[in-house]
Protein backbone atom coordinates (compact mmCIF):
# COMPACT_ATOMS: atom_id res chain seq x y z
CA UNK A 1 0.00 0.00 0.00
CA UNK A 2 2.81 2.43 0.83
CA UNK A 3 4.18 1.92 -2.66
CA UNK A 4 0.74 2.70 -4.15
CA UNK A 5 0.40 5.92 -2.09
CA UNK A 6 3.91 6.94 -2.99
CA UNK A 7 3.18 6.48 -6.70
CA UNK A 8 -0.01 8.54 -6.46
CA UNK A 9 1.84 11.43 -4.75
CA UNK A 10 4.50 11.39 -7.46
CA UNK A 11 1.85 11.61 -10.20
CA UNK A 12 0.00 14.38 -8.32
CA UNK A 13 3.13 16.49 -7.86
CA UNK A 14 4.10 16.00 -11.50
CA UNK A 15 0.70 17.30 -12.59
CA UNK A 16 1.03 20.38 -10.38
CA UNK A 17 4.50 21.03 -11.81
CA UNK A 18 3.24 20.83 -15.38
CA UNK A 19 0.38 23.21 -14.60
CA UNK A 20 2.73 25.77 -13.00
CA UNK A 21 5.19 25.46 -15.87
CA UNK A 22 2.46 26.07 -18.45
CA UNK A 23 1.22 29.16 -16.61
CA UNK A 24 4.73 30.55 -16.19
CA UNK A 25 5.54 30.14 -19.90
CA UNK A 26 2.14 31.32 -21.21
CA UNK A 27 1.46 34.30 -18.94
CA UNK A 28 2.66 36.65 -21.70
CA UNK A 29 1.66 34.37 -24.56
CA UNK A 30 0.59 36.38 -27.66
CA UNK A 31 -2.57 34.29 -27.66
CA UNK A 32 -3.60 36.34 -24.65
CA UNK A 33 -5.14 39.52 -26.08
CA UNK A 34 -4.39 41.65 -22.99
CA UNK A 35 -0.69 40.88 -23.31
CA UNK A 36 -0.72 42.06 -26.95
CA UNK A 37 -2.39 45.31 -25.98
CA UNK A 38 0.09 45.92 -23.18
CA UNK A 39 3.01 45.25 -25.52
CA UNK A 40 1.55 47.58 -28.11
CA UNK A 41 1.10 50.31 -25.50
CA UNK A 42 4.73 49.96 -24.45
CA UNK A 43 6.00 50.17 -28.02
CA UNK A 44 3.64 52.94 -29.18
CA UNK A 45 5.66 56.15 -29.75
CA UNK A 46 4.56 59.23 -27.88
CA UNK A 47 2.71 61.79 -29.97
CA UNK A 48 4.98 64.65 -31.05
CA UNK A 49 3.69 68.11 -31.80
CA UNK A 50 4.47 69.43 -35.24
CA UNK A 51 6.85 72.43 -35.02
CA UNK A 52 4.93 75.59 -35.79
CA UNK A 53 6.26 77.88 -38.49
CA UNK A 54 7.08 81.38 -37.17
CA UNK A 55 4.55 84.05 -38.03
CA UNK A 56 5.20 85.81 -41.31
CA UNK A 57 5.68 89.54 -41.70
CA UNK A 58 2.92 90.96 -43.88
CA UNK A 59 2.87 94.59 -44.99
CA UNK A 60 -0.63 95.49 -46.12
CA UNK A 61 -0.04 99.08 -47.20
CA UNK A 62 1.43 100.35 -50.43
CA UNK A 63 3.95 102.80 -49.01
CA UNK A 64 7.45 102.59 -47.57
CA UNK A 65 7.53 99.71 -45.06
CA UNK A 66 8.19 100.43 -41.37
CA UNK A 67 8.64 98.35 -38.21
CA UNK A 68 8.25 99.87 -34.73
CA UNK A 69 9.66 98.27 -31.59
CA UNK A 70 6.89 97.76 -29.04
CA UNK A 71 7.14 99.53 -25.69
CA UNK A 72 9.42 97.69 -23.27
CA UNK A 73 10.83 95.38 -25.94
CA UNK A 74 14.31 94.94 -27.41
CA UNK A 75 15.44 93.51 -30.73
CA UNK A 76 18.79 92.35 -32.03
CA UNK A 77 20.20 93.61 -35.31
CA UNK A 78 22.33 90.96 -37.01
CA UNK A 79 24.93 91.21 -39.76
CA UNK A 80 22.88 88.78 -41.86
CA UNK A 81 19.82 86.59 -41.29
CA UNK A 82 20.80 84.23 -38.48
CA UNK A 83 24.29 85.77 -38.33
CA UNK A 84 26.34 87.60 -35.72
CA UNK A 85 24.76 90.30 -33.59
CA UNK A 86 25.77 93.86 -34.36
CA UNK A 87 23.76 95.66 -31.69
CA UNK A 88 20.77 95.27 -29.38
CA UNK A 89 18.23 98.07 -29.69
CA UNK A 90 15.36 99.10 -27.42
CA UNK A 91 12.08 100.86 -28.00
CA UNK A 92 13.46 104.44 -28.07
CA UNK A 93 15.78 106.38 -30.36
CA UNK A 94 19.38 106.66 -29.20
CA UNK A 95 19.52 110.43 -28.57
CA UNK A 96 16.09 111.93 -27.97
CA UNK A 97 13.92 109.05 -26.78
CA UNK A 98 11.40 109.02 -29.61
CA UNK A 99 9.66 105.70 -30.38
CA UNK A 100 12.02 103.46 -32.31
CA UNK A 101 10.81 103.01 -35.89
CA UNK A 102 12.92 101.13 -38.42
CA UNK A 103 12.67 101.78 -42.14
CA UNK A 104 12.45 98.35 -43.77
CA UNK A 105 14.48 98.34 -46.98
CA UNK A 106 14.30 94.60 -47.56
CA UNK A 107 11.03 93.11 -46.31
CA UNK A 108 10.83 89.35 -46.02
CA UNK A 109 8.53 86.81 -44.38
CA UNK A 110 10.81 86.14 -41.40
CA UNK A 111 13.74 88.59 -41.67
CA UNK A 112 13.60 92.36 -42.17
CA UNK A 113 16.51 94.31 -43.66
CA UNK A 114 16.57 97.64 -41.78
CA UNK A 115 18.71 100.72 -41.28
CA UNK A 116 19.52 102.43 -37.99
CA UNK A 117 21.91 105.19 -36.85
CA UNK A 118 23.90 102.61 -34.87
CA UNK A 119 24.80 100.83 -38.11
CA UNK A 120 26.37 103.83 -39.79
CA UNK A 121 25.58 105.38 -43.14
CA UNK A 122 24.50 102.98 -45.85
CA UNK A 123 24.62 99.74 -43.87
CA UNK A 124 21.71 97.32 -43.65
CA UNK A 125 21.18 95.05 -40.63
CA UNK A 126 18.72 92.21 -40.15
CA UNK A 127 15.98 91.86 -37.55
CA UNK A 128 13.98 88.66 -37.10
CA UNK A 129 10.27 89.36 -37.29
CA UNK A 130 8.52 88.69 -33.99
CA UNK A 131 4.94 89.99 -33.61
CA UNK A 132 5.48 90.14 -29.85
CA UNK A 133 8.20 92.74 -30.36
CA UNK A 134 7.44 94.57 -33.61
CA UNK A 135 4.48 96.42 -35.09
CA UNK A 136 4.45 96.67 -38.87
CA UNK A 137 3.23 99.67 -40.84
CA UNK A 138 4.04 101.94 -43.74
CA UNK A 139 4.11 105.57 -44.84
CA UNK A 140 3.55 107.29 -48.17
CA UNK A 141 5.50 110.37 -47.05
CA UNK A 142 9.10 110.87 -48.15
CA UNK A 143 11.71 113.64 -48.36
CA UNK A 144 14.10 114.22 -51.25
CA UNK A 145 17.05 116.59 -50.94
CA UNK A 146 19.06 117.73 -53.94
CA UNK A 147 22.36 119.10 -52.63
CA UNK A 148 23.38 120.63 -55.94
CA UNK A 149 20.20 122.72 -56.04
CA UNK A 150 19.95 123.33 -52.25
CA UNK A 151 16.36 122.11 -52.44
CA UNK A 152 14.20 119.93 -50.21
CA UNK A 153 11.01 118.37 -51.55
CA UNK A 154 8.31 116.84 -49.35
CA UNK A 155 6.22 114.24 -51.16
CA UNK A 156 3.24 111.98 -50.66
CA UNK A 157 3.79 109.19 -53.15
CA UNK A 158 4.78 111.19 -56.24
CA UNK A 159 2.78 114.29 -55.33
CA UNK A 160 4.79 117.32 -54.20
CA UNK A 161 3.44 118.71 -50.93
CA UNK A 162 6.06 121.38 -50.33
CA UNK A 163 9.41 122.61 -51.64
CA UNK A 164 11.95 124.46 -49.51
CA UNK A 165 15.33 126.10 -49.98
CA UNK A 166 17.99 124.66 -47.66
CA UNK A 167 21.58 125.37 -46.72
CA UNK A 168 23.73 122.26 -47.21
CA UNK A 169 27.15 121.18 -45.96
CA UNK A 170 30.16 123.22 -47.04
CA UNK A 171 33.22 121.84 -48.80
CA UNK A 172 35.05 119.49 -46.43
CA UNK A 173 31.90 119.02 -44.32
CA UNK A 174 29.55 117.86 -47.05
CA UNK A 175 26.11 116.53 -46.23
CA UNK A 176 26.24 112.72 -46.68
CA UNK A 177 24.30 111.18 -49.54
CA UNK A 178 22.17 108.04 -49.58
CA UNK A 179 18.92 106.79 -48.15
CA UNK A 180 18.22 107.63 -44.52
CA UNK A 181 15.14 107.96 -42.28
CA UNK A 182 13.50 110.26 -39.73
CA UNK A 183 14.39 109.25 -36.15
CA UNK A 184 13.09 112.24 -34.13
CA UNK A 185 11.13 115.46 -34.44
CA UNK A 186 11.94 118.11 -31.81
CA UNK A 187 10.36 121.43 -30.92
CA UNK A 188 11.35 121.87 -27.26
CA UNK A 189 14.54 122.29 -25.24
CA UNK A 190 16.61 123.15 -28.30
CA UNK A 191 19.34 125.74 -28.61
CA UNK A 192 17.76 128.91 -30.11
CA UNK A 193 20.18 128.62 -33.03
CA UNK A 194 18.01 125.75 -34.30
CA UNK A 195 15.00 128.01 -34.64
CA UNK A 196 11.50 126.54 -34.62
CA UNK A 197 12.63 122.94 -34.31
CA UNK A 198 14.52 120.07 -35.87
CA UNK A 199 13.87 116.86 -37.79
CA UNK A 200 16.67 114.42 -36.99
CA UNK A 201 17.71 111.77 -39.50
CA UNK A 202 19.63 108.52 -39.23
CA UNK A 203 22.49 110.04 -41.27
CA UNK A 204 25.77 110.72 -39.50
CA UNK A 205 28.52 113.22 -40.37
CA UNK A 206 31.86 111.52 -40.91
CA UNK A 207 33.70 114.83 -41.50
CA UNK A 208 33.06 117.03 -38.49
CA UNK A 209 34.25 120.61 -38.51
CA UNK A 210 37.28 121.38 -36.33
CA UNK A 211 36.22 122.31 -32.82
CA UNK A 212 32.62 121.15 -33.32
CA UNK A 213 31.21 119.43 -30.23
CA UNK A 214 27.53 119.20 -31.12
CA UNK A 215 27.52 115.55 -32.13
CA UNK A 216 27.57 113.95 -35.57
CA UNK A 217 23.87 113.60 -36.34
CA UNK A 218 22.48 115.15 -39.52
CA UNK A 219 19.25 117.09 -39.04
CA UNK A 220 17.02 119.53 -40.83
CA UNK A 221 16.48 122.49 -38.54
CA UNK A 222 15.17 126.02 -38.43
CA UNK A 223 17.35 129.05 -39.05
CA UNK A 224 16.72 132.72 -38.38
CA UNK A 225 19.09 134.02 -41.09
CA UNK A 226 19.20 133.52 -44.84
CA UNK A 227 19.26 129.97 -46.22
CA UNK A 228 20.64 128.44 -49.40
CA UNK A 229 24.02 127.45 -50.74
CA UNK A 230 26.69 125.35 -49.01
CA UNK A 231 27.62 126.83 -45.65
CA UNK A 232 26.72 124.38 -42.86
CA UNK A 233 28.66 121.67 -41.09
CA UNK A 234 26.46 119.06 -42.79
CA UNK A 235 23.00 119.76 -41.41
CA UNK A 236 20.27 121.29 -43.53
CA UNK A 237 19.16 124.75 -42.48
CA UNK A 238 15.64 125.83 -43.35
CA UNK A 239 13.42 128.84 -42.84
CA UNK A 240 11.46 128.53 -39.59
CA UNK A 241 8.09 128.31 -41.37
CA UNK A 242 9.41 125.47 -43.53
CA UNK A 243 10.76 123.41 -40.63
CA UNK A 244 7.50 123.90 -38.72
CA UNK A 245 5.54 122.59 -41.71
CA UNK A 246 7.93 119.65 -42.05
CA UNK A 247 7.62 118.67 -38.39
CA UNK A 248 3.86 118.57 -38.73
CA UNK A 249 3.96 116.38 -41.84
CA UNK A 250 6.62 113.69 -41.47
CA UNK A 251 6.17 110.47 -39.46
CA UNK A 252 9.01 108.67 -37.73
CA UNK A 253 10.73 106.24 -40.06
CA UNK A 254 9.85 108.18 -43.22
CA UNK A 255 12.61 107.87 -45.83
CA UNK A 256 15.00 110.72 -46.64
CA UNK A 257 16.78 110.48 -50.00
CA UNK A 258 19.81 112.76 -50.32
CA UNK A 259 21.52 113.12 -53.68
CA UNK A 260 24.57 115.15 -54.73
Amino acid sequence: MNRVYTGLWVLLLAGVGLTFGWYATHADDPADGSAIEQSAERSKPQEQQEPQEPERAVFTGGGYELAQVKAGQEVQILAEPGGDRIVKIGDQSELFGSPRVFPVLKPGPHWLGVTAPELGNGRIGWVRYDPEKLVLGDTRISIRIDLSESKLTLLRDDDVLRESVVTVGRYGNETPTGRFAITDTITENLDPVYGAGAVVTSARQDSLAAGWNGGNMIAMHGWAGPVGGADSGGCLRMANEDIAALIGAVPLGAPVFITA
